[in-house]
Formats: structure tokens, sequence, C-alpha cells
């Protein structure tokens, strides 16, 4: 199915605030779909414990963008635009968050994703 097509039956079943798995899973075993804004409430505290201030400040960010916009807001790729948008630049986040993003984002992709993600910042934060 297309994208499109998905996004009528999230509407057609009122899981417009669901993942598409919730969606499909309701068509295929009548399973109610479930927010993303609840599946985050369920989850939050367990993920929340084993993290720093800084760590959850940037995670409720991401986790807002997840309840707002769908699961493509977690993909790996657009993680370093949403630190561009949370810190402004890959520079300020990578002094907050150290050598785990220099890990998860060597310095060639951060120069390329820089670029992309300037373009993605000037049209207001969109994704």
């Amino acid at each position: 199915m297309e994208e499109k097509s998905l996004q009528t039956l999230q509407k057609l079943i009122d899981a417009e605030k669901s993942d598409l798995f919730d969606a499909l899973e309701y068509v295929s075993f009548a399973v109610k779909p479930i927010t993303r804004e609840a599946r985050v409430a369920s989850s939050q505290t367990a993920i929340f414990a084993l993290l720093d201030n800084k760590q959850k400040e940037f995670l409720e960010f991401v986790l807002s963008k997840y309840i707002e916009s769908c699961v493509g807001e977690l993909d790996q790729e657009k993680l370093p635009i949403l630190l561009q948008n949370m810190y402004q630049s890959l520079g300020d986040a990578i002094d907050i968050f150290g050598r785990y993003i220099k890990n998860q984002f060597p310095v060639y992709r951060i120069s390329e994703v820089s670029v992309s993600g300037e373009s993605c910042m000037t049209n207001k934060g969109h994704f």
C-alpha cells in the first residue's frame, strides 16, 4: 500500500494519532489502536530511569516530535536534524552529549547532514 492509502486507513478507523502498526493490527486482529502519546506515557518512566537530565530533555523533545508526526521522526537520519533544531548546531549537541554523538555520526556524515539540516531549519523546523 502507498503512504496516502495507509493514511486514509488510519482516518477511517480513527487512528490518526496512532502508529501505522496499530492501524494494521486493528484491521487484522481487532486490537484497539493505542495513540502515540499513550505509548510514550506507558514507556517513559522505564526509559528515563537510565538517563541524565540533558538526555531526558532531548528525548522529551524527540518524543514530542514522534507524538506530533509519527514513527518516521525517530529515523536515525532525522536525529541530526532534531539535534540541530534543539541545540542550534551539531557542535553544540556534541559539546552536551560528547562521545556518543561522535560515535553515532562520524565527522564526514555530520558535515553532510549540516548542509541538509540548514534547509530544514529555514523551513521553520518542518522535517
